[in-house]
């Protein structure tokens, strides 16, 4: 029973134009071996089509195939500029050395085929090998041409009868292959690759581009970061938080059990300044006042006004607070001392507001936010927190009340005193009392008077 001839039929179009896309991407990802395979189905089918004979020559296993595929070039367009040029390289390099087997390549002009014969499917050489021998040895098509790579059973098919090329007359004379150099034939030059271990590298190379192109991305991040400041640089550098002033506080000074000749001492007299004369808020001005040097005054020494007795008594009556007072918002923090005020008239009357002011080491002078005493007091409670804000009218007589003073001052400023307005000596602020939040604060209940010294 005859064998049925395989079909010729040619690939539609699309797949042709698929297969060369597909060939191309290969190549230039470096998959030589895939390329082969697609370019070598694809001449078996259309060998007319010198695209896929010429980008087969970029991707042949060796000189051989090179040679072979830009033979198939010239010999459909004999003006080909790239093949003449390919085959005059490989015929320059061919000459200069003798082959392996003794014999020069061919350099003879192919005649153009119309397809490729695989070499399983032609006739074997004669004279005939030995059986073993004959397994052995590549099979050669009439015309001497260089046998095809082996490819999977549905890629070599055999061309009809038509499409054979017959052996020429040339070809006939030629003499035969001799058997002792047949054995030492290949089927088809192998793969240059060196080793499997290359041939991975070549596959995975541009996962390695791509992995080192994001280490040194992220490397130039990192150092862009750390060369900027953060925002809160300046902020963060203040000293941790120390425990809430109030604490374990047992008895309230000024207590009713207190002596008032406890607070009898040197009362400084001086005249009562206009009111018209309220010294700015924070921001100073831009032209610094005459700097003030002033003398230390000892906690709970009471310093007078005309009718205003003022004192400080404890350094913890000061403290600093870090945050908001209900909807009033600091620019920097507040400074909440609690005052110990007493009025000597005989009417009742507001503190006056530049009655005290806040001076820096910078000679920045703040003066008390009197709506702040009154927003204090109305979310804290009075009795504790204090007895009245500043708004408020303080009774005659020389009744000792406590008034909660509140400056707001940058977080970058230092060595704060309190003092009235002429007079040479101010009490130091402690800055070591400091709360987040306003939850434990400066408690005063005064009941004693201040009695000024005649």
């Amino acid at each position: 029973m005859d064998k049925e001839e395989p079909s010729s039929k040619q690939l539609p179009p699309e797949i042709v134009v698929s297969l060369l896309r597909d060939a191309r991407q290969a190549q230039k990802q470096g998959n030589h071996a895939k390329a082969r395979s697609l370019l070598r189905v694809l001449t078996i089918h259309h060998p007319e089509d010198t695209r896929a004979w010429l980008l087969l020559a970029t991707v042949a296993a060796d000189r051989d195939e090179q040679r072979f595929a830009l033979e198939q070039v010239v010999a459909r367009n004999s003006d080909h500029p790239l093949a003449k040029r390919g085959l005059a390289t490989l015929q320059n390099s061919t000459s200069q050395k003798q082959s392996v087997d003794g014999a020069s390549y061919q350099t003879k002009p192919i005649p153009k085929v119309d397809s490729f014969v695989p070499a399983q499917t032609m006739p074997p050489a004669k004279p005939k090998l030995p059986e073993r021998e004959e397994e052995q040895l590549p099979q050669k098509s009439p015309t001497h041409t260089v046998a095809l790579p082996q490819f999977s059973e549905a890629d070599s098919r055999t061309p009809t009868e038509e499409q054979r090329v017959p052996a020429t007359e040339d070809a006939r004379k030629e003499p035969h292959i001799d058997p002792t150099t047949a054995k030492t034939e290949k089927p088809w030059p192998q793969s240059t690759m060196a080793s499997p271990f290359l041939e991975n590298i070549a596959r995975f190379r541009w996962v390695l581009y791509i992995v080192l192109a994001i280490a040194v991305i992220l490397f130039f991040l990192i150092m862009v970061f750390q060369d900027t400041p953060s925002e809160n640089e300046d902020v963060e550098q203040t000293d941790p938080t120390p425990s809430l002033p109030g604490a374990g506080r047992t008895q309230p000074p000024f207590a009713s059990n207190t002596h008032p000749e406890a607070l009898q001492g040197e009362i400084i007299a001086i005249p009562l300044v206009s009111t018209d004369s309220i010294l700015p808020t924070r921001p100073p001005t831009q032209t610094p006042e005459p700097e003030l040097r002033v003398s230390t005054l000892s906690l709970g020494r009471p310093v007078q006004q005309d009718d205003w007795y003022v004192s400080l008594l404890r350094p913890e009556d000061a403290v600093f607070v870090q945050g908001d007072l209900g909807h009033i918002q600091t620019e920097g923090q507040f400074l909440i001392v609690l005052m110990t005020v007493s009025n000597g008239s005989t009417e009742a009357i507001q503190m006056p507001a530049n009655l005290i002011t806040l001076l820096d080491s910078e000679q920045n002078r703040y003066k008390a936010l009197p709506r702040a005493s009154t927003v204090y007091l109305d979310s804290y409670g009075r009795g504790q927190y204090g007895d009245l804000s500043m708004e408020e009218l303080i009774p005659p007589g020389g009744g000792n009340v406590s008034i909660p003073l509140i400056f707001d001052v940058p977080i970058t400023a230092n060595d704060f005193h309190l003092y009235m307005e002429g007079v040479d000596a101010a009490w130091p602020i402690d800055t070591s009392f400091t709360a987040i939040v306003p939850t434990i604060l400066p408690t005063i209940v005064l009941t004693s008077t201040i009695t000024p010294t005649p």
